[in-house]
This record gives structure tokens, sequence and C-alpha cells, in this order.
């Protein structure tokens, strides 16, 4: 009995003197902040800056692919225009279109477009452009257009090459290391046609 209550009252004892401590350690265990960092396991995405206006027509007054003065609310032409895009990024190719007609398509820059057929009063000029990524980008804005068709020229040999590259061997499937076409004398039925191929880059 005498060690049950000596027992007692040394449990009495060190419970009094030692809450202090124990409380000050409590109060010092709350104090402790533990932050856990996330790693960034989906980093963002560069943005895709890719895409394309049209840098002419503006708004303004056109005579004969002549600007003459801005306008502040539509585009009014009289005569023939060339049509401009200019591209923000890398393009494949751009596309020109009349209400969603397509008209003519640029692989080259600068991406233009001579616009000149009978048309008259409101219509809607669209460039549609490809990046080599295969992200499209388009423009588009209304205009008032007032022309006849001039008469059409005969091409020089500069441009019958540049649209048959342009138009014809790029667009194709074909392997493009070998071209070979005539522009001198016209061909016909059996007719042989020498390989010609890009002079050396010096």
């Amino acid at each position: 009995m005498k060690t049950i209550l000596v027992g007692i009252v040394v449990f009495m004892l060190v419970i009094s003197i030692f809450p202090p401590s124990m409380e000050a350690n409590k109060n010092t265990s709350k104090k402790m902040n533990i932050t856990i960092m996330k790693p960034d396991e989906s980093p963002q995405k560069p943005f895709d800056s890719f895409n394309v206006e049209i840098s002419k027509p503006e708004k303004a007054f056109y005579l004969n692919d002549n600007k003459l003065f801005p306008l502040f609310f539509t585009t009014i032409i009289f005569g023939p225009i060339t049509v401009k895009a200019t591209v923000a990024g890398t393009a494949e190719k751009v596309e020109f279109y009349i209400d969603n007609t397509l008209k003519n398509t640029d692989f080259t820059e600068p991406y233009s477009w001579k616009w000149d057929e009978t048309v008259f009063f409101k219509h809607t000029s669209k460039v549609k452009a490809y990046s080599t990524s295969k992200t499209i980008a388009e423009a588009e804005t209304p205009v008032f257009i007032f022309n006849i068709q001039s008469t059409p020229q005969e091409l020089t040999k500069e441009e019958a090459i540049e649209i048959l590259i342009n138009q014809v061997i790029k667009p194709s499937t074909l392997d493009h290391t070998i071209y070979a076409f005539t522009l001198d004398d016209p061909l016909r039925e059996g007719d042989k046609i020498a390989p010609w191929l890009p002079e050396p880059v010096p």
C-alpha cells in the first residue's frame, strides 16, 4: 500500500514539474509549417502566334490598284486590285478567296493575287494560310468593287515559269528534284521533254 502511495506521489510531482515544458513543446509544434510543392506535370505550351491578315486592300479608296485616301467605314475599289496577305509565322501556302470561292494559291512570299475580273458591288475577300504544323489561319474583309476585266496580256517567259512552278509543280505530289518543261515551243504528242535542273548554288 505504501508503495502505491509513493508511486502516486511521485507521479503527481512529475506532472507538476513538467507541464510547462510539454506546453512549450506543444506551442512550438504549432509554429511548424510544412509546405509541399507539387511538380509541374503539365508545362504550359508555347503560344501559337501563327496568323494571317489582309494587308491590302485596307479601308480606303482605291483607283486602278492605287490607294488614294483612307476611309473609316469600308473599302471602295474602282478597277483591278492586288490582294496582299501578311503571315506571322512560316506558311506552306496562302489561298485567296472571293465570296468563299478559291481564286488563287500562292506558295511563296510576298503572298499576293491580282483580282482583275468583271465584278460589281459588295463582295468578301478572304485569305487562308496553312502553316507547316498544319495550323490554319483566316482573315477576311468586305469590299465594294467596280471593275471590268482588262484585256489579257501575253505572259513573259519569267511569268510563265513562276506560274508553272507555283501552280503546277509545287502543288503536285511528284518528285520535285527534277523539273521538265519547255516554254519556247508548243508541245506536241510524242515530243520528248528534256529534264531541267535548277542551277547549283555556289
